[in-house]
């Protein structure tokens, strides 16, 4: 899946969609725990949990930072309000393509809300803390064993939020649309030319969990000292050639468990979703 690097001098949150707002019950006060240190002791190197010849990103790592990352470099620990937002613009925008409000795509009639995952987020934080762009060649897990994965690079020279990076990473994947097309959702290839990957990967159908890391580091180009993010979030799915991102058809209509109560345009909590070769 292709990369994407944004180098950023001035803010882009005009790049939002209109009337695209986070909602209500996000609680900035609320702080939980990702619990990482419980995946620490598991055998990410097991045989059989990545293809033949492919290195797991958290075998035989020991968490340390990568040779891009200069001292500064820290891992930002997600709170709930975090962790909600990422949330809430994954379905915000799954649930905008569900309903035909894209422009040029065709309504989804069976997309899941995505629930967020400590352990992908987990593995996510360890491709963040290389500090560089590169997808790992595998970030599986024993529950989910296609896992996909978005990346972004923010740099800026004034301060920014951890919202802001939220914000402007996934309306960036997912503006990819435009580069995009219903013949590509329907039979997922990659073209060429501009990168489309992002986008799909986040309206992808066979999704249901998502998690992600976050880590930020001062960097001197061209005798400017630029403030990065890098966030990388890995998905219990992932594209996969010939086969739809997501079927097509009225909208929410083979929802098993009806529609969700506040993205209407997507299957309710209920909704057991999985990846498959469907």
């Amino acid at each position: 899946m292709s990369e994407i690097k944004f180098y950023l001098a001035v803010l882009i949150v005009g790049c939002l969609s209109k009337g695209f707002h986070a909602v209500s019950n996000l609680n900035s006060n609320e702080i939980i725990s990702q619990n990482i240190y419980r995946f620490q002791n598991y055998d990410y190197c097991e045989p059989g949990l990545c293809a033949s010849n492919k290195r797991h990103i958290a075998c035989g790592n020991k968490g340390r930072f990568g040779h891009s990352c200069t001292n500064d470099a820290k891992v930002i620990e997600f709170n709930d309000y975090n962790k909600r937002l990422i949330l809430h613009m994954h379905n915000a925008y799954r649930n905008e393509i569900a309903m035909g409000k894209t422009p040029g795509y065709e309504t989804a009639s069976r997309m899941g809300v995505l629930q967020w995952d400590d352990e992908l987020a987990y593995l996510a934080e360890l491709n963040a803390m290389s500090c560089e762009i590169e997808h790992d060649k595998c970030r599986n897990t024993r529950a989910y064993s296609f896992a996909g994965q978005n990346l972004a690079m923010g740099w800026l020279l004034d301060e920014h939020t951890i919202e802001w990076a939220i914000r402007n990473f996934t309306t960036e994947w997912y503006i990819e649309y435009q580069d995009a097309n219903q013949g590509i959702i329907d039979k997922f290839s990659r073209p060429g030319g501009p990168p489309i990957g992002h986008f799909t990967l986040m309206v992808n159908d066979k999704q249901s969990k998502v998690g992600c890391g976050l880590v930020k580091f001062t960097k001197r180009m061209n005798n400017y000292n630029y403030k990065v993010h890098v966030m990388a979030c890995n998905y219990s799915w992932t594209n996969i050639y010939t086969f739809p991102v997501y079927t097509k058809g009225s909208t929410a209509s083979r929802c098993v468990t009806g529609k969700h109560y506040y993205y209407e345009g997507l299957c309710s909590d209920a909704e057991q979703i999985k990846g498959g070769f469907y």
